[in-house]
Parts: structure tokens; C-alpha cells; sequence
């Protein structure tokens, strides 16, 4: 079964940090690239809609972003999955600002966005859905990411549970304080 998201990856959180921080990112980034940041939520809300894909499981990606639909996804389908983390639509600008405050896109709200896991998605053409990975028979909840030279194969890593996703994040806000 493949598995795909609709919509943009990190936007609705990311816009939350801009509006909470807009004083420090209007001084970081150029007016320009602030400008195109905001026009992508007319282009968010104009794709969102409804489609027709035939027998599928839907999650919306909000709490816990990317990563926890696909815990939720996994735990409600009883399989685990293949993802790869280079076909996910997120904006580089969405990564922009999640780096200056040591966030990841993939674990903020991607409020409009959806999970969907079928057959044939692939095939179906439609405006904004992009296939990312797999379900497996097995419990193991993949990453693919970059390609490791020596060892000619991809990095992997394994999704954790929601749960633990939000220590993980204390952890990295506490690094980036002590980075200052």
C-alpha cells in the first residue's frame, strides 16, 4: 500500500513561529523571501479540497506533524512503513525558520495537510499529493534519508512513538538554549 501526503508539510507551524517571532525573522530574512513565505498559505488554502482515491486511510497531520500521522497511520493499519524523507513536500522556507529555533518541520502542525495511505496513488495524478513511502508487513517504521558513500546505502532511521517526540524536542530546545 502506498502512502502520500496532500497539502504543505510544516506550513501552519511554521507560520505560528513567524507570528510569535516576527520582529527577529523580519530583521533575519530579506522582505522578499518573508513576502513569498506568506503567499504560500493562498496557495495552501486554494489546493485544499476534496478528490476521490478510491479505498484509503486518511489521517490529518496536525499534532505531532508528519512524524506522528505516520505513528497513528501504522498503529491504525497494524503495519509499519517506508518513508522517504526526500520525496516529502516541505518548503525550504518552512525549514528556514524551524532552524532558528531548533524545531523540526516534520514534527510541527501541517494543519490542512493529510496522510493517506491506498493502492494505485501513484497513478492517480492529483495536484498536491505526493507518494512518500510504503506500508511493510513488518512493525519497523523507516526513514530513508541521505545516501551513505561508504557504505552505498541509505541512512535509516526509526520513527519513535508520539510520546517520545516531544521529549526529544525539550532535548533539542534545551541544546539550542545552551548553543546561545
Amino acid at each position: 500500500m502506498e502512502i502520500a501526503v496532500y497539502g504543505l508539510i510544516g506550513y501552519e507551524g511554521a507560520l505560528a513561529i513567524y507570528e510569535e517571532n516576527r520582529a527577529f525573522l523580519d530583521a533575519r530574512f530579506p522582505a522578499f523571501w518573508i513576502s513569498n513565505f506568506l503567499k504560500m498559505q493562498e496557495i495552501h488554502h486554494y489546493r485544499m479540497g476534496s478528490f476521490a482515491c478510491g479505498q484509503a486511510l486518511g489521517v490529518s497531520i496536525r499534532n505531532g506533524g508528519l512524524y506522528g500521522a505516520l505513528w497513528k497511520m501504522c498503529e491504525a493499519l497494524g503495519k509499519g512503513c517506508t518513508i522517504d524523507i526526500q520525496q516529502v513536500p516541505v518548503h525550504q522556507d518552512v525549514v528556514e525558520i524551524c532552524e532558528c529555533f531548533a524545531q523540526d518541520p516534520y514534527e510541527i502542525d501541517s494543519k490542512g495537510a493529510f496522510l493517506i495511505a491506498g493502492e494505485g496513488l501513484s497513478e492517480k495524478n492529483i495536484e498536491g499529493l505526493t507518494v512518500i513511502g510504503y506500508t511493510t508487513d513488518s512493525k519497523d517504521r523507516i526513514m530513508l534519508l541521505g545516501w551513505d558513500e561508504k557504505k552505498n546505502e541509505r541512512y535509516k532511521r526509526f520513527l519513535t512513538p508520539p510520546h517520545r517526540q516531544a521529549k526529544d524536542l525539550k532535548d533539542r530546545e534545551r541544546y539550542a538554549e545552551s548553543a546561545k
